[in-house]
């Protein structure tokens, strides 16, 4: 088995400009949402560590 071949790939074609904007608002709304539901939880993890300590 030669591991050293490149595999024979299809060309990926580029998204329009249009999809990427989408696709980068949506990651942008995906990190605000795990920054929102981070935070509460942060602020548990120290009152739990303060309430050990």
């Amino acid at each position: 088995m030669d591991l050293h071949r490149p595999v024979a790939t299809p060309p990926v074609p580029h998204p329009p400009p249009g999809q990427a904007l989408m696709r980068s608002a949506l990651g942008v709304g995906v990190l605000r949402r795990l920054l929102i539901a981070a935070i509460p939880v942060a602020l548990l993890w120290l009152a739990v560590m303060g309430a050990i300590r």
